[in-house]
């Protein structure tokens, strides 16, 4: 049974989100699904893979495969730089199994707080990217940043879905 401080500490973390930039917008990545932030390194590409997998790399044994959130997004392949770098995050599979995926972003800026006040739904227009990968805008003082909804972004079902 979790007691009152834990039940707090979940609550923050429930309310945090790292801020990632990709071709000059930023974008938000709830944080319970990070764990861990890499620099880039190169990657082993995998032939009839869609081209938003960029390939695979191995992390201490473990094999990821590797996800160019900018071509997922449809808004341009990510550019690959000093700064790149790529979220491992762990996501379900199925109702019963998480999966490991690595993210690769132009770079990550914060880790955010935000109150649920400040998470508004997305207008149903006049977004870049598809309307099931966001869940939530939030004003940010020079912009907006995008909330993205993970689980549909890094959907194994769809993921796994020969190229078209």
């Amino acid at each position: 049974m979790q007691t009152q401080a834990q039940n707090e500490q979940q609550h923050d973390i429930d309310k945090r989100y790292l801020s990632v930039h990709l071709n000059g917008r930023a974008y938000g990545i709830a944080v319970n699904y990070v764990k861990e932030i890499i620099a880039y390194t190169r990657l082993t590409r995998l032939p009839m893979t869609p081209a938003y997998i960029r390939g695979i790399l191995n992390l201490r044994g473990s094999i990821i495969p590797i996800i160019d959130l900018g071509l997922r997004l449809n808004v341009g392949e990510s550019n690959t730089s000093e700064n790149s770098c790529i979220v491992i995050t762990e996501v379900m599979a199925s109702a019963q199994q998480k999966t490991t995926l690595g993210i690769l972003v132009d770079d990550v800026n914060d880790v955010l707080l935000f109150e649920p006040e400040q998470l508004e739904t997305a207008p149903p227009f006049g977004n870049d990217i598809p309307q099931t990968f966001i869940q939530y805008v939030v004003q940010m003082p020079k912009s907006f940043l995008t909330v993205l909804a993970v689980e549909q972004v890094l959907s194994v079902s769809e993921l796994a879905l020969p190229p078209a």
